[in-house]
């Protein structure tokens, strides 16, 4: 259908109010349509700042324009609804820097006798579930079974309405600006989309992991013929499926490092294991790497996905530290390495045993360029909280030891194996 404002007048116009008028009468001329159509928000024009929805025939020319000047876009489908109360244009389609939450709450403001909705979407939580119990019921193990394509797709659309995504966005845009990455302000949808993605395709769910002796610790690998650790199976079929994920992560990693570079900023590199060692690594080894202080902070508000994709967590985080681990390799020569060591390091089955340190390890050793690195040990100060019966860290200074054996002797003598 012929549309009012056309892309040619659009990139002419400099007044707002005339951009929102010609907006608001082709949304009512297409009540009751179906229509393409591109959003954004923060769109500077006219002294002004205007979000907006354009019904269009050739959104391609308005997403180009728009990104350009600097405004977060979205494109998509919807249809105008008039059997309400009021006529509502409800998406059916999206993609882009906006959700479609997002995108429902710029139509009224467009024109105030209209409505914004999302399509209706099945329930993520019980999706999963039924998928999991239809695999049983067919006899397959649980990390055999992979969603359909439309499924995973649905999935992440709904996922990216829920609280959990909006709290994501926050923390991605957090560490956007800490870092001052001008290039990573917009809403991180590509990256949330493949993280939960991945994670839904992994089927990595608590009971087919081998444990450690308790319920709620998980073997990561087992020592093989050569004594070096062989990814347990599950974990590393996991892990592929969030291969599309971690390479976002690792890009990011780069710029963090290049800005602390830049920056003039500290030199160290972490890692840490055990009850209090990532608080105590990113307080004391300020101006340096740490993950939780990195890419990790895209997590700080949300740190439990199994309520939105059915499967543990544990895949997510082996991954990220596996490429954690690759890029302190990489960038060996110029930082030192720390260590942090709390209550629980002297676990076998731990993250920094069996992914972080053979992984660094075995990047180092296939360069062949340098030795095995020497890391700077800290243990921990913490204090048993007679109510609870746990360890709980006191924020004293750490204490500092020669070598990892020293430490985790410390870590025994202090709080037991």
């Amino acid at each position: 259908m012929p549309y009012a404002l056309k892309y040619g007048l659009f990139v002419a116009l400099d007044k707002p109010d005339d951009i929102k008028a010609l907006m608001k009468k082709d949304l009512k001329s297409a009540i009751g349509k179906s229509i393409k159509f591109v959003a954004a928000k923060n769109y500077k024009v006219g002294g002004r700042v205007l979000d907006l929805f354009i019904a269009t025939d050739t959104p391609n020319d308005f997403v180009t324009f728009l990104g350009k000047k600097g405004a977060t876009v979205a494109s998509g489908e919807a249809v105008i609804d008039k059997s309400g109360s009021k006529p509502t244009v409800i998406v059916t389609k999206s993609t882009g820097g906006l959700t479609a939450k997002v995108i429902t709450t710029i139509v009224p403001l467009v024109d105030n006798s209209m409505a914004g909705s999302v399509e209706g979407a099945p329930n993520v939580p019980e999706m999963v579930k039924r998928s999991h119990e239809q695999a049983r019921k067919e006899g397959k193990l649980d990390w055999e079974f992979k969603p359909t394509d439309e499924i995973v797709h649905r999935m992440a659309m709904v996922t990216m309405e829920s609280g959990e995504y909006q709290k994501f966005a926050g923390a991605f845009n957090g560490f956007a600006q800490k870092y001052h990455l001008a290039d990573a302000k917009k809403v991180p949808v590509d990256i949330w989309s493949s993280l939960v993605n991945g994670l839904a395709k992994s089927g990595y769910v608590k009971g087919i992991i081998p444990n450690a002796g308790d319920p709620d610790q998980f073997i990561l690998a087992f020592k093989g013929s050569d004594g070096k650790p062989v990814r347990e199976k599950a974990l590393a079929e996991a892990m592929k499926s969030l291969e599309k994920f971690v390479a976002h992560a690792a890009n990011y990693m780069d710029k963090v490092v290049n800005e602390i570079a830049k920056g003039g900023g500290g030199k160290t590199w972490a890692f840490w294991s055990g009850t209090g060692a990532q608080d105590a690594a990113k307080r004391e080894a300020q101006g340096g790497v740490v993950l939780e202080g990195s890419v990790g902070s895209w997590f700080d508000a949300v740190w439990d996905f199994k309520a939105l994709t059915g499967v543990e967590n544990l895949a997510l985080w082996a991954a990220l530290s596996e490429m954690y681990a690759q890029k302190a390799a990489e960038y060996y020569s110029s930082f030192s390495f720390v260590g942090y060591l709390g209550p629980g390091a002297t676990r076998d089955q731990s993250v920094f045993n069996k992914i972080e340190q053979p992984t660094l390890l075995a990047v180092l050793d296939k360069k062949k360029t340098v030795p095995a690195p020497k890391i700077k040990w800290f243990v921990v100060d913490c204090n048993r909280n007679p109510a609870n019966g746990r360890w709980e860290p006191t924020n004293n200074p750490s204490a500092s030891f020669g070598n990892r054996g020293a430490a985790l002797g410390e870590i025994t003598k202090r709080y037991g194996s």
